[in-house]
C-alpha cells in the first residue's frame, strides 16, 4: 500500500495552446478569407520582407497558408486557409 492512493474519475485538464502565445498580430483568431492590415509606422524596419517570412514560419508551424502584400501605406496579411486538404478517401497529402 502507497501513502498515494490512485484515483479513478478526475478528469485530464486540457494542456493550454502555447503555440500562438505572445502574438501582437491576430494568427490565431483568423479564419481563411480573413486579412488584416498592418500601417508603415506600426511595422518592423525589414517591413514587407519580415512579413512574408512571418507568414511562411507560422505556415509551417500551424499547417496554413497565408499571404503577405503591400498595400497603400503598409502590409495587409490574408489567412488563405489549411496548406494540405484532405483527399477523398480520407487520405491526406
Amino acid at each position: 500500500m502507497t501513502d498515494f492512493p490512485i484515483e479513478k474519475d478526475h478528469p485530464v485538464p486540457a494542456a493550454p495552446d502555447r503555440r500562438w502565445r505572445n502574438s501582437k498580430y491576430p494568427w490565431a483568431d483568423m479564419e481563411p478569407g480573413d486579412s488584416f492590415f498592418v500601417p508603415l509606422e506600426r511595422m518592423p524596419q525589414s517591413g514587407l520582407a519580415s512579413f512574408r517570412a512571418a507568414c511562411h514560419a507560422r505556415g509551417i508551424s500551424h499547417n496554413r497558408v497565408y499571404r503577405a502584400k503591400e498595400e497603400g501605406d503598409g502590409v495587409r496579411v490574408w489567412y488563405v486557409g489549411p496548406k494540405y486538404r484532405p483527399q477523398e478517401g480520407g487520405g491526406t497529402r
